[in-house]
């Protein structure tokens, strides 16, 4: 392994040491490594699995033509904009967040802002911080059809239009696509800035190497070219010539999968300070890709470090009873053919809370976000007042990661979780119901 990476380390009890030993064995044995490279669909279910594995061999394309990347990071440089704004929506945007966050702005570019919610509250924030003549959109969407980044550019279009005029209107979009998309022709009329091609075969939460990543990346500043080396080393290191047992990539997997099949389903995610962030990328694209009849891992971020045996037992007990509830919350719904826009979770000191542990308190918080975001994929908010959070949740540095950017209902000076405050909650009324106000 490159003298680059940090030590693989873990530690198991015996029956799953010896668990995950038989399952490297078993790969070793029967070839699997190799075959995986290879898209052998067996490994799977024989269907059409081989069709959605371009990711395995993204790095290597991305290199042979490297120089598009720095060429349009310069470009955007001497151009000035002050601001870049991706229009997405779904796992295609997680990559890009997570880049925005993690490196921040870089001097001499652009700030990277990204827009994947139809929150009207945080369209009208978004927009309060950038210049529309002085910033750069991205269009981005593997379909080209899907409806929000559609609406995000009609909407943004005519605003930019009516600033600039019909003649630099399409030098401020660049467009994320497939080849052969929607997106692609309108773009081509409406003479964007650029338009970078994805890979069919690559899914969108797995497209953080394609051109649905790099280009947000080269955009705001990031080396790309630095970027994709340090990659490929972990690509040799993955290889198809290396064996299960020296492959940090299959014995992760060989962990998380016979950890799960062995009831152990629950993955905590510590991530550096410097790479906090990437916890709520790898919740999604863990929950989206093993989550498929009725079987999967549940991730989790922001958990309070603790000893191992901290993240299970009663912990893990309450995040199931959240789970349980929004899986009731979500059958009462299902059986009207509702489709939820937003789900609120009312946390008010009447429902039943523990008064000894907070700690379990956010984690049925967390379990009842989580499953909401998971099986729905709509936005999650919190309904609440800042007495009430403050006495079941220990206080307003505690939010569920699945509610980050949705909207809080609560005080709007005092109440403070991070997230975007909507709504100011005075109360009950004569009537018996909560008076709420726009902040």
């Amino acid at each position: 392994m490159s003298e680059n990476f940090n030590q693989q380390t873990f530690a198991l009890p015996p029956d799953l040491s010896a668990a995950v030993e038989a399952a490297l064995d078993d790969w070793d044995a029967k070839d699997k490594v190799r075959r995986l490279w290879a898209r052998d669909a067996s490994l799977w279910t024989n269907s059409d699995e081989g069709k959605w594995l371009g990711w395995l061999s993204i790095v290597d394309e991305q290199q042979r033509s490297i120089r598009r990347f720095p060429n349009f990071s310069l470009e955007v440089k001497d151009a000035g904009f002050s601001h870049v704004l991706l229009l997405g929506m779904g796992g295609s945007s997680l990559c890009p967040e997570v880049m925005s966050k993690s490196f921040g702005k870089i001097e001499g570019f652009p700030e990277l802002h990204i827009l994947d919610s139809t929150d009207p509250a945080q369209i009208r924030t978004l927009e309060n911080k950038i210049d529309p003549a002085n910033t750069l959109f991205i269009v981005s969407s593997k379909s080209g059809s899907t409806l929000e980044p559609n609406i995000f550019k009609q909407y943004f279009f005519e605003r930019v239009r009516q600033v600039v005029g019909d003649d630099e209107v399409g030098n401020r979009f660049v467009a994320i696509t497939d080849p052969g998309s929607r997106l692609r022709q309108e773009a081509e009329n409406d003479r964007f800035r650029k338009i970078f091609l994805g890979v069919p075969s690559i899914g969108g939460r797995y497209s953080a190497l394609s051109d649905f990543g790099l280009a947000p990346a080269a955009a705001m500043g990031v080396d790309v070219a630095k970027f994709l080396d340090r990659t490929h080393e972990m690509v040799k290191a993955c290889g198809a010539d290396v064996s299960a047992r020296n492959n940090p990539g299959v014995i992760l997997g060989a962990l998380l999968g016979v950890a799960h099949n062995q009831e152990r389903d629950k993955i905590t995610i510590v991530a550096s300070p410097g790479i906090h962030d990437l916890g709520a990328w790898l919740e999604q694209l863990l929950a989206e890709s093993t989550g498929k009849n009725g079987k999967g891992l549940v991730p989790v971020d922001r958990e309070p470090p603790t000893s191992p045996e901290g993240y299970g037992g009663r912990y893990l007990q309450a995040y199931r009873i959240g789970c349980a509830e929004s899986d009731f919350a979500f059958g009462q719904i299902a059986t009207g053919a509702v489709t939820p826009a937003a789900w609120w979770l009312d946390v008010e000191t009447g429902n039943s809370w523990s008064s000894s542990d907070r700690v379990l308190n956010q984690a049925a918080i967390d379990g009842a976000a989580d499953r909401l975001k998971f099986r729905s994929g709509a936005a999650v908010g919190v309904y609440s007042y800042a007495r009430a959070w403050n006495q079941i949740t220990s206080g307003p540095g505690f939010a569920p990661a699945s509610a980050s950017g949705s909207w809080v209902a609560g005080d709007c000076t005092t109440f403070s979780t991070g997230l975007l405050a909507w709504l100011r909650q005075s109360g009950n009324t004569s009537s018996g119901a909560d008076a709420d106000y726009a902040c």
